[in-house]
């Protein structure tokens, strides 16, 4: 056979950029952990390189990463540490991740064992002696049911609910009650104002009863049964007395119901609706021209209440009636007061419900110029020599027309704002763009956009405000543990290295 030689030559020299990216953390396990005690993790995501440090919002927390065996580690958590929600976020020099959220409690903590088998039959017991109790734990596949046995005793009293949901687990979590015979007692899903249930269950009978945390897919999908996923985490709380539970899981505590029935703009009342599902009246004058800002606080506030607000004009006569708002049950309004007189402002249930579940909290105020600003993203990267948008939606309200400009204080000497122009006018969009000079160093710090407003003359600069992060999006339904981000993050990673590869040649016959 006759050999044919051919020569491959490569560019005699070529540009390799040496990429490292920034951590990707999806879910932590456990989501919480109590006060004074150091727990291992386990964290979800990508990490490379491995190992990666952990930023939390509350000072005084620490982790640990195991260097052998990636995505694990010891998280130590002060006993002074508040209780609450925190955000975590993984953190290396090309980065940091979207944030988590984790739960610091002070009562005992347990892990889900996996000792069920997705069968009540089998589930994980628990020393009724032990509560009470939150128990971490993960739905990590699709028909997955987790299942947790308590003895009780007759008429006793158990009171379980669930953080799922409001961890941002993409899930929509069911909790159920079985008498030992594999019986379902009681079974809820959702309470108000979100996906996450809770339950409070009395024995019929002295014996053992299972609670099961199981879950909907959240988006909901076309197919419904129960899904799962390592991300699914939850915590599951268990007390025989409701205040031993945090407080997060039940209905704020607005105070007692405000005597009288008169309004003081400015100063909230407090109202439970009359048990005949009537609606609860109250007077307040103004004068013409006055503006106030009305809002009805009930399901955004843990109660079962769907606010239905009423505004009555001296005559008699309906001046507005307004159900939903912003997305959300409660009911709010802008109102310009047209003429002089006392009016009535009148709250009811939608469904004609009242009792004592069916509270409220009304505001009457002034409604005064603001300024908003929510930023498209928590985490921004800057490379040297390159620039980035920050885009932030603009919210001018109750009229605001000063001129609003923004600082970023703390950045570097080497990154700038560019040709940085005054919010819009209207309602919009905004964007500010950070320039990293090509020499810029490493950098990493949560920062915070500082608005500024353009006092009139012999008047007193109003106070700045900041830019901010929403966790809601279109799929939310009902807030989470926390609503929003008050820092952004910025990284100028290191520059990126050049490596030239010397000319190559490879024969083949």
């Amino acid at each position: 056979m006759k050999s044919l030689a051919i020569t491959f030559v490569a560019l005699a020299a070529f540009v390799q950029l040496l990429l490292a990216a920034p951590p990707q953390l999806d879910a932590i396990q456990p989501p919480g952990g109590q006060a004074g005690v150091e727990i291992e993790v386990t964290l979800h995501g990508k990490f490379d390189p491995w190992p990666c440090q952990l930023h939390f919002s509350t000072k005084g927390i620490s982790f640990t990463p195991d260097p052998e065996k990636a995505g694990t580690g010891k998280i130590r958590i002060p006993n002074d540490v508040p209780t609450g929600t925190i955000e975590i976020r993984a953190r290396n020099p090309e980065g940091v991740s979207k944030p988590q959220f984790f739960v610091i409690g002070k009562i005992r903590e347990i892990n889900e064992t996996e000792e069920d088998g997705n069968a009540v039959s089998s589930a994980q017991s628990i020393d009724p002696a032990k509560l009470p109790l939150a128990i971490n734990g993960t739905l990590a596949g699709n028909h997955e049911l987790d299942a947790f046995r308590i003895a009780l005793k007759k008429d006793e009293v158990l009171h379980a609910a669930v953080d799922g949901y409001r961890l941002r687990s993409l899930i929509d979590p069911v909790l159920h009650i079985y008498d030992s015979e594999g019986n379902r007692l009681q079974l809820a899903h959702d309470s108000v104002p979100h996906l996450d249930p809770r339950i409070t269950f009395t024995a019929p009978s002295k014996g053992e009863y299972t609670v099961a945390v199981t879950a909907f897919a959240h988006p909901p999908a076309a197919s419904v049964y129960y899904r799962g996923d390592k991300k699914a985490v939850y915590r599951l709380y268990l007390a025989k007395d409701q205040k031993q539970l945090p407080a997060h899981l039940f209905p704020e505590a607005i105070g007692d119901d405000t005597a009288g029935d008169r309004i003081t703009p400015g100063k909230p009342v407090v109202g439970t609706l009359p048990d005949s599902g009537a609606a609860a009246v109250w007077k307040v004058v103004a004068k013409k021209g006055e503006k106030w800002f009305i809002e009805v606080e009930a399901a955004m506030l843990g109660f079962e209440t769907d606010p239905v607000l009423r505004i009555v004009k001296p005559d008699g006569s309906e001046l507005r009636t307004v159900d939903d708002s912003n997305k959300t049950p409660d009911a709010e309004y802008l109102w310009t007061v047209a003429a002089d007189g006392e009016y009535q402002i009148e709250i009811a249930d939608r469904f004609r419900r009242g009792g004592s579940g069916l509270r409220y909290r009304l505001n009457v105020e002034k409604a005064e110029p603001g300024f908003e600003a929510v930023a498209d993203q928590s985490e921004y990267i800057l490379q040297p020599g390159k620039a980035v948008d920050i885009k932030l939606k603009v919210s001018r309200l109750n009229g605001h027309k000063r001129e609003v400009t923004a600082t970023i204080p703390d950045l570097p000497g080497t990154v700038v704002v560019k040709d940085p122009k005054p919010a819009p006018e209207k309602n919009g969009d905004w964007t500010i763009q950070l320039e990293a000079k090509p020499e810029a160093a490493p950098f990493q710090k949560p920062l915070r956009i500082q608005f500024n407003e353009k006092a009139a003359e012999g008047e007193a600069a109003p106070s700045p405000a900041f830019a901010r992060f929403s966790f809601a999006s279109d799929n939310s339904r009902g807030p989470y543990l926390l609503e929003e981000a008050q820092q952004i993050w910025l990284t100028v990673p290191p520059a990126k290295k050049e490596e030239k590869k010397p000319e190559e040649k490879k024969e083949s016959k």
